[in-house]
């Protein structure tokens, strides 16, 4: 226990950081599975369109966004089920008084402010989805 009541800096680092880990990597993987998620294209309707002449599927988008979203989830709900020592300590122990001394609403804040810029980034290219690739245009079929 250190002298401000069993709470120490690199303590809180370390639960920080396992909080944040699984969320950074789901993200990642995501991030990567993302080109490689895509629906196959049919046109039943012999629609005559930019995209079916692309013969690109849009629903392709909406797959990949709720695979990126649900990346995280997963990985939390893995931590969970396993029951990692660590990992469960960190992220699921209802949390003890924090010390005076510290300036957590000033991290809180900027916690805060990171967790929407996070969303808003995501959501950007949620809603921009030729971004996300190399080339900048809609990959081919």
């Amino acid at each position: 226990m250190g002298q401000d009541g069993g709470h120490s800096v690199p303590a809180a680092i370390g639960r920080i950081v396992l909080v944040w880990l699984p969320l950074v990597v789901g993200i990642v993987v995501g991030t990567l599975c993302w080109n490689y998620t895509e629906l196959p294209f049919h046109n039943p309707y012999r629609v005559n369109s930019v995209l079916a002449r692309a013969q690109y599927n849009p629903q392709s988008n909406l797959l990949r966004v709720l695979c990126f979203l649900a990346w995280p989830m997963i990985l939390l709900l893995a931590l969970r089920v396993s029951r990692i020592p660590v990992f469960t300590k960190a992220l699921f122990a209802r949390p003890s008084p924090l010390p005076q001394a510290l300036p957590w609403s000033r991290a809180k804040t900027l916690g805060s402010v990171a967790l929407v810029f996070v969303a808003l980034v995501s959501s950007f290219y949620a809603m921009h989805p030729d971004l996300g690739s190399p080339s900048g245009h809609l990959p081919r079929g």
